[in-house]
């Protein structure tokens, strides 16, 4: 038996998505008020899946209309971001080894990172996963004094074939407006490894003119203050 949970994403709203995932993952799941959030832990690991939709495409659209964010989508902000709030300084978050968050719509996009960094960062999150973009992203922390003990992974999708990892020039970023991203390819599928005190986060791909599927990039946590 191994457990499949799911978060929605821009392209999943709708009765056929909370009738298959929702209704049955809060029976098995610590689910928020409104149900479309949810924690547990998986061995040391306290994980936190975020709803994003509130902010990435409903406050999103809104900005890009010129129009005011409704206050159905104000209010799901405010009661999942409270949320989040409370399950990272839940006694089961504070004791767990690694927090690790998992949401649709990416670190660095603009409503994400306004709505939830600040919070990661504050209550010591070590991983966060997002979608969306449809390729492989990997930044670290903006602020000095937690660099790569918060690590963004934005993870790619199964259509994108054809990957090579880009780490910039060593003399420049790779994207000059994000200058915390420090690795960016065309990835595949990603996978958690923990073993002790020690989490390994791996992807994989098809390198240009291969056939097989191996190893693009890996990012190894420590509970060591990490040196870059």
């Amino acid at each position: 038996h191994i457990p499949v949970v799911y978060i929605n994403g821009n392209h999943d709203a709708g009765p056929h998505f909370e009738n298959y995932f929702m209704k049955a993952q809060r029976r098995a799941y610590r689910a928020s008020a409104n149900g479309l959030n949810f924690a547990f832990e998986a061995g040391p690991a306290h994980i936190t899946m975020v709803n994003s939709n509130s902010w990435g495409l409903s406050e999103m659209n809104a900005d890009l209309s010129d129009l005011p964010v409704d206050k159905r989508a104000l209010n799901e902000i405010k009661e999942t971001i409270s949320w989040l709030q409370d399950e990272l300084r839940s006694p089961s978050a504070r004791q767990a080894t690694w927090r690790i968050v998992g949401m649709h719509h990416p670190y660095t996009e603009q409503f994400s990172n306004k709505r939830v960094t600040g919070i990661l960062e504050d209550n010591d999150v070590n991983l966060m996963l997002g979608g969306h973009l449809h390729a492989y992203q990997k930044s670290i922390s903006m602020i000095p004094e937690r660099a790569a003990r918060t690590v963004f992974v934005t993870q790619g999708t199964a259509e994108g074939a054809h990957g090579e990892m880009n780490y910039g020039p060593a003399d420049e970023r790779i994207f000059p407006d994000l200058p915390e991203v420090v690795a960016f390819c065309r990835t595949m599928f990603g996978k958690i490894d923990i073993v002790g005190e020690q989490l390994r986060y791996s992807v994989y791909g098809q390198p240009k003119g291969e056939k097989d599927i191996r190893l693009l990039d890996e990012t190894v946590l420590t509970r060591e203050t990490p040196h870059l």
